[in-house]
Order: C-alpha cells, then structure tokens, then sequence
C-alpha cells in the first residue's frame, strides 16, 4: 500500500495535505493536478460502497440552460463508448447503487457508486471519458435541447426537447420561479440571476455552436474537481485518471470565474404571474414570498445555525412565525426555508400560498414584527433543544445512510469550489457543541435573526399571481423565427 507523503507527487498529483478526520473516521487527502491545477479529494475509509465524482465549474451567462442540455448530452456517447444511452447500458445488469448527473446553478457534477471494485474503475473510465471526450453531433443537441417538430404535415408546428419540455414542467411551479425572481433580485448582474437549467422562454435562443463552444470551454480539467471516497485503491484511481485521461493535456485550461454580481441595499419589490389553465379561479391563488441574503458558503456555523432556525421558524408546530401567519389568515399554505449551498451565498425564504397580491404589505409587516417578538422575548427554551437535537439527530443519520460518500462530497464541494478548508467541512463536533452552547447561553439564534433578517435592509419581495394567458406564452426563438407570424406558429401549445 502506497504510504503517501505531503508534497510528494503520485501520477501527477502533488499531495498538499493529509489529515485524519475522526469525526468521519476517515484518512482525507487534498491532491493538486501538477500541470492542469485540477483539485482532487480522496476520503478513504473501510466503507465498500465506493463513490467517485467529477465536477466542473459551469457557468452560465444566460438563462439558455446550456450546462443543464450538456449535461444531457455528454451521456450520449463518447470517442471511447460511442453508445446511445450510456446509462442505459450501465444499468443493464449493474451493481451500482448510485448512478446520475446533475446540474447545479455554477456546477455539473457526474456522480456513481458501486460496491463492485472492477465495476467502480471501469464506470469511472465511462464517466471520464462521456465527461471529457463526448461526440455532441447536432442531432443530439436538437434531442436534448430544442428543435422544431411537426406530427403531420397538417399539424401545427411545435418547439420540442428533452430539456425544453422539462423545464416547462419545472417552471410551472410557482416555488420555482420565487426562487429563481430572489436570486436574481438579491444578486442582479451575477451568475445566479440565470437560469442554469434553462428558462423555457430562452432555451430556444441558444445555438449549437454555442453548445459545442460551453463543453469546450467549461470541460477541461483545470476548470473541474476530483472526488473518490470508500475503500478502492487511492493509488490506482489516480493512475486510472491521469494515464487514461488527464496526460494528454500538455497545459492548464482557464478556469470559469462565478460571477458574484452587486450587492442590493434596500428593499426590492418583484411582481410577475404564473400559468394556470384557462377558466381557472384566480382568487386565493397568489404567492407572496420575502427572501434575504444572510451570508456566505464559507461561514460554516453561522449557515448551520440558520438551518436549525428555519426548522424553528417553518416546520415546528410551535413556531412563533407560523403561528401568527396562520392566525392573521393571510393564506391558505405557510412555508419557507434556508438555502444553504445553492449558489455562493445564502439566503433566507419564507412564502405564502393561496393568498391575495394586496396582502403583501401585510404580510411582510407582521412578519417583521413576529421576528421582532422572537428577538424581544427570545425563543423557547424547550423548543430550541427540540430542534438542536432533531438536526444533530438527522446529520448524524445522514452519515449512517448507504450513500455517505455523496453526502460528504457533498459537504467538501462548495469549501473547495471557493476557496476555504474543506477538512473543515467534513467535521463536525466541535461545530455542534459551538452551537449548542451558544444556542442556550448566549441567545445566539436570536441575535441572528436580528443582525441578518430584521437590520438587514437587503431583500426581496416577490408577488406571484395567477395569470390564464402565461401558458400561451410564445418561446423566445419562435418570435423571431423566419418562420413566425405563419398560422400554424400562433397555434402552439405548451
């Protein structure tokens, strides 16, 4: 067994840390490509059900949803697996036990796991190689992204994809778009104002020499992150990355800078509609919704803090917000959350389903008081060592779950995509007894909510009504096709 040593290179990676971290039991080694400057982090343990990711930074610069389309695509075949379906064919018969792709607001990542050793290395030269080397012919880019359909010669034509009919689906939900209106609100002019997996109004816009031109740009290796976690040989995974794929290059790439945008400093006021069918009652169907930027990925405790205090604030049943929202009988529905690790910063939401748009004013009036009342007369004791003890219960269950590798990627991601201390990341205890201490001596939770939701006068106010007309809406490239303005055009439908 190779006896790895800081400083030291292996395959092409430089070893620049080594730890224990006991909270995971686990020997964590931070690895640096010497010539791509790709990162690598290997947690290594006796767990067998092995767990290997690659990463990349994809950034977008538009809501054309590019990354979500090459995300798609890159599993449609590759220089060394030139095969339709490449998951289909992996599930034929596999052992994996996780096996996706997903894409996220700045990163795409291409996670597996196995228990099998020969089938966790030859997934992981799949996945390298659909991630690095993918054919991305045009037809494939009009299957997963869009292009123009007809099912007749008499039948009107209509904009079709994988993608574009997927996000029509997730953009039918009002909690989508609420999202989608605060980021772009708390953070205009960054790479979270986008859509990253594409707004049904702009996939159409985007060509396939843009596509083509993304994967180039955004999948080189320098501009991605390594992970392998469980008990297959470190020394041989980095051997399998670099002589398969990795030596080829003979230089770094650049990487794709995240675009943090301006920060806002009063409050902003958001209206737009959401589809529903013709005929349909309108009354009692608006969502009113106040999000504010609290923080950053990078502040650990804080974040989890204001995890325990979302849990507090939106699913305990005695929570002082609820409570009061559902007594002022503002809405038929009450909830909200913290969204820790969505993009670099992090936010506080709170909504309400099933109300009216006059209700706005309202509604954010009384919940500045009930938060003010929180602040003034402090939480309940009781109800505070509910939640501490149901969160650490949770995150520790978390641990225990089959799929602990994903989880702990998970964690070490947004530390090593930004630039702090990913060891950090994986421990936990002293993390929990600072808060607990803190939560119950000193008012922590309160003080907070204070600092970050009542002085903070950085927020947005989102409006979102019911409008039958939304679902008719033409798609950005069919208005200003050639082809707009014929009579089968005016007839499409969502």
């Amino acid at each position: 067994m190779t006896d790895f040593t800081p400083g030291s290179t292996y395959h092409g990676f430089i070893l620049r840390r080594k730890e224990h971290v006991a909270d995971i039991n686990s020997e964590v080694y931070l690895f640096e490509h010497e010539v791509l400057g790709t990162p690598a982090l290997a947690i290594k343990n006796a767990d067998p059900n092995k767990t290997f990711c690659f990463t990349f930074q994809t950034v977008p610069e538009d809501s054309t949803g590019v990354a979500h389309i090459l995300e798609h695509s890159v599993l449609m075949g590759s220089k060394k697996y030139p095969i339709h379906d490449v998951f289909g064919e992996i599930n034929k018969g596999g052992l994996t036990t996780f096996l996706n792709a997903m894409t996220g607001s700045d990163t795409t990542w291409y996670p597996f796991a196995s228990r099998n050793m020969t089938e966790y290395f030859n997934i992981m030269d799949v996945y390298c190689d659909v991630a690095l080397n993918p054919l991305l012919p045009r037809s494939t880019f009009e299957q997963e992204g869009w292009h123009y359909h007809k099912e007749s010669e008499d039948a009107p034509l209509q904009l079709q994809g994988v993608v574009l009919n997927e996000m029509k689906g997730a953009f039918s939900d009002p909690i989508r778009s609420i999202f989608h209106h605060t980021f772009g609100g708390l953070m205009p002019g960054s790479t979270y104002a986008h859509e990253s997996g594409g707004d049904p109004s702009a996939i159409p816009d985007l060509s396939y020499e843009q596509f083509v031109e993304f994967h180039r740009k955004h999948y080189h290796p320098s501009n991605g992150m390594l992970f392998f976690y469980g008990d297959a040989d470190l020394d041989r995974e980095l051997a399998a990355v670099q002589d398969n794929f990795l030596a080829v290059y003979d230089g770094p790439g650049t990487k794709a800078e995240i675009v943090r945008g301006t920060d806002i400093s009063e409050p902003v006021f958001i209206e737009d509609s959401y589809a529903v069918q013709p005929g349909s009652e309108l009354s009692g169907k608006t969502y009113l919704a106040v999000g504010t930027a609290v923080g950053t990925v990078l502040d650990r405790q804080q974040n989890t803090a204001f995890q325990i205090i979302a849990n507090i604030l939106y699913n305990s049943d005695a929570s002082p917000l609820k409570k009061a929202i559902v007594e002022a009988g503002l809405c038929r529905d009450f909830g909200g959350l913290f969204l820790a690790d969505s993009c670099y910063k992090t936010f506080m939401m709170t909504y309400l389903a099933g109300s009216e748009a006059d209700k706005r004013d309202s509604f954010l009036e009384l919940y500045r008081r009930t938060l003010s009342e929180i602040v003034e007369q402090g939480l309940d004791r009781d109800l505070v060592l509910s939640e501490l003890n149901k969160y650490e219960f949770s995150f520790r269950e978390e641990l225990t779950k089959a799929q602990r590798g994903l989880d702990l990627i998970g964690k070490a991601l947004p530390s090593l995509k930004h630039g702090s201390d990913p060891f950090a990341a994986l421990a936990v205890e002293e993390l929990f007894a600072s808060i607990r201490e803190k939560a119950l001596e000193e008012n922590y939770f309160e003080e907070l909510i204070r600092n970050e939701l009542l002085e903070n006068p950085a927020f947005v106010a989102v409006t979102l009504f019911p409008d039958q007309g939304s679902a008719h809406r033409l798609p950005a490239a069919a208005a200003h096709s050639p082809l707009c303005g014929l009579p089968f055009l005016d007839q499409e439908t969502e």
